[in-house]
């Protein structure tokens, strides 16, 4: 059992994205064993990251500590949550909060180098095709992609941590159901406290990366409302399916779906729990 999270953990100082989606997939296995004690369960995932920030704690430590904190510690918040007897919505919640304050850190800690990181990478990338785009537009698309490589790092964590909580339930035997989703209700009230942040000098670019990331949730929750409706309404499966891709191939609905979230959030027009029982 330990050689697994110790691959993983590994696997994370490159690939945190596919490290955060494989140690839930671990720890679904483990937990159908027991998790009394989630840190023994996942504790070998640490020991690659800290050895490389012990090795190389100046060129290393963003890696190692996205390997930490942005995997190991946001797996071990989501089995200690389910250990309190959470709902698996809930323990979901507080999981993807992690990663959105971890997100925020690595701004306010290293922003300048990794904008620069970023940037640099873009441009890379986007003078190899010169003579398809014109420079304009690839400057402004450089400015954009500049302003919001916070929100791009934590939108692939929550995805990553989204896929491993599916596989984890399916690892438990819990059947997933997209119109079943269901987060807690006062998380509206966070998404309502942090709006105020939008008018301190200084703080905007943060202020959206975060609030980006914030919305990932209503989002889930409207796109199981969208799903649930769709379903009582369009019953050829295939039609339901093109109605879908129709929808998230525009950028607008992406918005709509968010706030019909926001919505279900408050009022719970499904009337289901919150994120089904605890493991």
């Amino acid at each position: 059992m330990l050689f697994y999270p110790l691959l993983l953990g590994a696997l994370a100082i490159s690939f945190p994205f596919l490290s955060l989606v494989g140690m839930m997939i671990f720890s679904g296995r483990a937990a159908m064993q027991g998790i009394d004690m989630p840190i023994r369960v996942i504790g070998a995932f640490f020991l690659a990251p800290a050895a490389i920030l012990l090795w190389d704690h100046t060129g290393m430590m963003i890696p190692a500590l996205d390997a930490i904190i942005g995997v190991g510690l946001v797996c071990l918040i989501f089995l200690l949550a389910l250990k309190a007897h959470v709902p698996f919505g809930s323990a979901f919640t507080l999981s993807a909060l992690a990663i959105i304050a971890y997100g925020l850190v690595r701004v306010v800690a290293w922003g300048e180098q990794l904008s620069t990181m970023h940037i640099n990478a873009l441009e890379t990338a986007m003078g190899q095709m010169p003579q398809m785009l014109d420079k304009t537009m690839l400057q402004t698309t450089v400015d954009i992609m500049g302003s919001f490589w916070p929100a791009s790092w934590m939108l692939s964590q929550l995805l990553a941590l989204y896929l491993g909580y599916v596989l984890f339930q399916r690892s438990l035997g819990v059947k997933f159901r997209w119109s079943d989703q269901r987060f807690p209700s006062a998380y509206n009230i966070l998404l309502v406290a942090v709006l105020p942040v939008y008018f301190v000098p200084g703080a905007r670019i943060m202020f959206v990366n975060g609030f980006i990331a914030l919305c990932v949730i209503p989002f889930i929750q409207g796109l199981g409302l969208l799903i649930d409706r769709l379903g009582r309404i369009v019953q050829n499966r295939l039609l339901r399916i093109l109605v879908l891709v129709f929808l998230l191939i525009n950028i607008i609905s992406y918005a709509l779906i968010t706030l019909f979230g926001f919505a279900d959030l408050w009022w719970n027009f499904r009337n289901i729990k919150t994120g089904g029982n605890p493991a």
